[in-house]
């Protein structure tokens, strides 16, 4: 199994020597097996002077969720001032779960590459639905912050 990192194809540059290792999220159970690939989510953290990246590959579903949305605060809190990037054309699948993880990425600044009708469709709803939200006037209490 090799756990290079990929760098071809739409959205993807060389990595060059700031490149992360790749980060992987499997059980010891299902390590090398075909079946495992498709039932996990494959992380690939790389970063240089500009910017970081997420390549997510596989399936965007409990109980990956919770890996992807640590990866990112680390990798955040690293360089907040970076571009941040999440390449999703890897994606097979993605729940309400993780639609909820995505769509905190973006209202926190993330930009998206995605292929295909579903994650196209998916991005551009996160996209209107965080424009739609910052146009709102704050309806809330303003002492507490809640609405």
């Amino acid at each position: 199994m090799s756990l290079g990192i990929r760098s071809s194809g739409p959205g993807f540059e060389e990595p060059g020597p700031l490149a992360k290792t790749v980060l992987q999220t499997t059980s010891e159970r299902c390590f090398e097996t075909q079946q495992c690939m498709r039932a996990m989510l494959r992380i690939t953290k790389i970063d240089t002077p500009s910017e970081q990246k997420l390549i997510l590959e596989g399936r965007l579903t409990e109980p990956w969720i919770a890996d992807l949305s640590s990866h990112w605060k680390e990798t955040r809190r690293a360089h907040p001032e970076r571009r941040f990037v999440v390449d999703l054309t890897g994606v097979m699948r993605i729940d309400s779960g993780g639609e909820s993880v995505l769509a905190l990425m973006k209202s926190a600044g993330a930009e998206f590459l995605a292929s295909g009708i579903r994650l196209t469709h998916l991005v551009k709803d996160l996209e209107s639905r965080i424009a739609e939200r910052e146009s709102r006037p704050f309806q809330g209490n303003i002492e507490t912050g809640k609405h």
